[in-house]
């Protein structure tokens, strides 16, 4: 069913489960339960879906290390790569997955990386590390 003919639809307000918001976690979570049988429906503020946050993004997935500790939204973005990753490949759509350098520029700030690291491991993720000048030189000559 398109959306213009969905959004026509009347409104019975029986539904099994409501999204709220239609940012990527909510489209996401709409995603997951399309595979369901039910009545579903996403509510977004904005003129359309994604048109928040989501829509400045920097086509990056969103990680657990920018994510409140103990956040459900922290617990969501535990798996994201993975999951677009595996979703990329059902829509045929290309996926690239890039590194990231949070960089101190001075001896004060190496305060809030750890922090970061810490926010991301409070929700399971991994691969976080602290390194150092020379091997930061290494990777990003």
């Amino acid at each position: 069913m398109a959306a213009a003919e969905a959004a026509s639809l009347p409104h019975t307000g029986d539904y099994d489960v409501v999204v709220i918001g239609g940012g990527i976690i909510g489209a996401m979570i709409a995603r997951r339960l399309s595979g369901f049988q039910g009545r579903f429906a996403v509510l977004e503020k904005a003129a359309f879906p994604g048109f928040g946050v989501s829509k400045a993004s920097l086509s990056q997935i969103h990680l657990p290390d920018v994510c409140p500790p103990g956040s459900l939204k922290g617990k969501l973005c535990r798996n994201a790569p993975a999951l677009f990753k595996k979703l990329a490949a059902e829509l045929d759509v290309r996926y690239r997955e890039v590194d990231e350098l949070w960089l101190a520029l001075e001896p004060a700030q190496v305060a809030n990386l750890e922090a970061a690291k810490a926010r991301a491991e409070s929700h399971g993720a991994g691969g976080f590390e602290i390194i150092g000048p020379q091997r930061i030189r290494e990777l990003e000559p």
